[in-house]
């Protein structure tokens, strides 16, 4: 997993701004689901699934 400044930027400057952490990433992955995959690589659910799979289910992507 890696972070891009760009990103940092964004996130922060939401969180700054007024805007929950966990309120301004959701909206960050919505916006950049092509993040997930590379990101969630090799990691897998309680039961096996595919991770990146399970949190696109659970961001609605």
């Amino acid at each position: 997993m890696t972070f891009e400044l760009e990103m940092e930027n964004a996130l922060m400057g939401d969180i700054l701004a007024g805007t929950e952490a966990t309120t301004a990433a959701t909206a960050w992955l919505k916006a950049h689901p092509e993040t997930i995959e590379p990101w969630l690589e090799g990691v897998t659910t309680l039961e096996g699934a595919p991770g990146a799979a399970a949190v696109k289910a659970a961001l609605g992507l």
